[in-house]
C-alpha cells in the first residue's frame, strides 16, 4: 500500500523566520580532512549548528562535502513500491509532540532494563548530540546514515577521517569531537543556507524548534535494523531484516512508533538514502 509523506517544513515564504545571513566557504574542507580531525582542539566556534531543512538538496550539499561516495543520494520517500532503487536508509523528521516523547521515552526506558544490550550494536558509529549542538540534530542524523552504510564512504574524505579517529571513542566522546570540527559546521551550516532551500533557516540563537531528525539504517554487518538517535542513550535495535526486505520492515517500524502515536499529524516527513549501480 502506497502511503504519500508531505514534506512537513517546506513551502513556506523565506519572509516567515529570522534568517541567519552568516555564509560560509567551505572549498579547502577536502584538500586534508585528517587536519580537520587532529586539530579539532584549536576550534574556536562554538555557537549552535545551525537546522537543516528537510530536503534532500539541502542534505546532499552537506553529505557530498563532507565525503558521502559517488551514486549515493538522498531523495524524498513517498511510500512503499515507488522508488526505483533500493533504500540503504532513511531519515525521518517528526514532530515533538508529547504523545511522541512519552512513547519514545517509555520505550528507551524499557531497553536501558535489558543487560548488555548495547552490546550488539557497539561496533556501529554512533554520536551523541551533545550540549551547545543547537539544531543539530539533521546534521547528526545525516552522518550517523553516512557513517554507517556500507560504501557510502572512504578513508580519505572528512567521513572516513572522523570514523577513523573515532572508532575507539565512546558515543559521548563522538559527539565532543564533531562539536569542535568547525570544518563539518561550516560545511553543515552553508548547506541550511545554501539556495535550495525552500524556507528560511531559523535564527542560530532562535528557540528550539518543535521537530526532530531519527536515522534508520541497514546494517550489513549484523543484518539488521538501528535507529540512530544522538539523544538517545544509543542505537534501537529494530530486529533482522536482509537488505531486500529493509524497506518494508523499516515502514512497519516508522508506522508503530511514529505515525500511528499521532496519527492526525501532518508533519512528517521521510527521506531515503539510494544508490544508483554502475551500468
Amino acid at each position: 500500500k502506497s502511503l504519500w509523506f508531505p514534506v512537513a517544513n517546506r513551502g513556506r515564504n523565506k519572509d516567515d523566520h529570522p534568517t541567519q545571513q552568516r555564509h560560509h566557504t567551505c572549498d579547502n574542507i577536502m584538500a586534508d580532512p585528517l587536519d580537520f580531525v587532529n586539530n579539532a582542539a584549536s576550534s574556536s566556534d562554538q555557537s549552535a549548528w545551525l537546522a537543516l531543512e528537510s530536503n534532500p538538496q539541502v542534505f546532499n550539499e552537506f553529505a557530498e562535502k563532507v565525503g558521502l561516495a559517488d551514486r549515493f543520494e538522498f531523495v524524498d520517500y513517498y511510500g512503499l513500491g515507488i522508488m526505483k532503487q533500493p533504500a540503504l536508509a532513511f531519515l525521518l523528521l517528526f514532530p515533538c509532540s508529547d504523545n511522541l516523547f512519552d512513547h519514545l521515552q517509555k520505550q528507551e526506558d524499557a531497553l536501558q532494563e535489558i543487560p548488555g544490550y548495547l552490546e550488539r550494536s557497539k561496533h556501529l558509529c554512533f554520536v551523541k548530540q551533545v550540549q551547545g549542538f543547537g539544531n543539530a540534530c539533521g546534521t547528526i542524523a545525516c552522518l550517523h546514515v553516512c557513517l554507517n552504510t556500507h560504501g557510502a564512504m572512504d578513508e580519505t574524505t572528512p567521513l572516513g577521517s572522523f570514523r577513523k579517529t573515532s572508532n575507539s571513542s565512546t558515543p559521548q566522546e563522538r559527539g565532543e569531537l564533531l562539536h569542535q570540527l568547525d570544518a563539518f559546521k561550516c560545511v553543515s551550516d552553508t548547506a541550511a543556507v545554501s539556495s535550495e532551500a525552500q524556507t528560511a533557516c531559523p535564527d542560530r540563537d532562535g528557540v528550539e524548534l518543535d521537530h526532530h531528525f531519527v536515522a534508520f539504517i541497514w546494517d550489513a554487518k549484523s543484518e539488521r535494523i538501528f535507529e540512530l538517535d544522538g539523544t538517545k542513550f544509543g542505537p534501537i535495535d529494530h530486529g533482522s531484516s536482509s537488505l531486500e526486505d529493509f524497506e518494508e520492515k523499516t515502514w512497519e517500524v516508522i508506522q508503530k512508533n511514529f505515525l500511528q502515536i499521532e496519527p492526525d499529524s501532518l508533519e512528517f516527513s521521510l527521506m531515503a538514502l539510494t544508490y544508483e549501480e554502475e551500468s
